[in-house]
């Protein structure tokens, strides 16, 4: 059964569309060191053999993890979208563009400390070795390679048809 017709419960509602998860930087700061924070306490456990003489052991070493923008948005509970629409909003650049920053250094000081897959983590922060390697100047013809006296050659020695 529908509302009755000519109703007003449309006046009822304060606002449109969603509310917004995070109302100001601040509470999205908050919520994004939370998520920093679990990630330092709750670091991988890898089980390692150690090696010593003629002994071998099991061990659980710890590893830590990498920041991850997808990791972020995990624990923030919003989307790839919604965290770019922060970003969009003027009150919230600084505090977006410093996370972005905090988890770009964290993987690049992880990769060069050998903490984390340095080729890994360089695709993910797009950084690779360009190189412009230009085939037509470094391409040569026969006549640069053998110069016409020599393909032109003795008639003597050229067999008769």
């Amino acid at each position: 059964m529908g509302a009755p017709k000519g109703n007003e419960y449309y006046k009822l509602r304060f606002r449109d569309g969603r509310l917004k998860q995070y109302e100001t930087p601040e509470e999205l700061w908050e919520a994004a060191t939370d998520y920093f924070q679990y990630v330092d306490d709750n670091p991988f456990e890898v089980e390692e053999i150690v090696k010593y003489r003629d002994t071998h052991t099991k061990d659980t070493v710890k590893r830590q993890r990498p920041y991850t923008m997808e990791g972020l948005y995990i624990h923030l509970g919003i989307s790839h979208t919604g965290f770019n629409l922060y970003e969009e909003r003027k009150d919230f650049v600084a505090i977006t563009t410093h996370i972005r920053q905090i988890i770009r250094n964290q993987k690049f000081e992880g990769a060069t400390a050998g903490l984390f897959q340095p080729m890994i983590i360089a695709r993910d922060l797009g950084l690779r070795d360009v190189r412009d390697v230009n085939l037509e100047t470094q391409r040569k013809t026969i006549e640069d390679l053998y110069p016409k006296e020599l393909t032109e050659g003795n008639e003597e020695d050229q067999p008769e048809p």
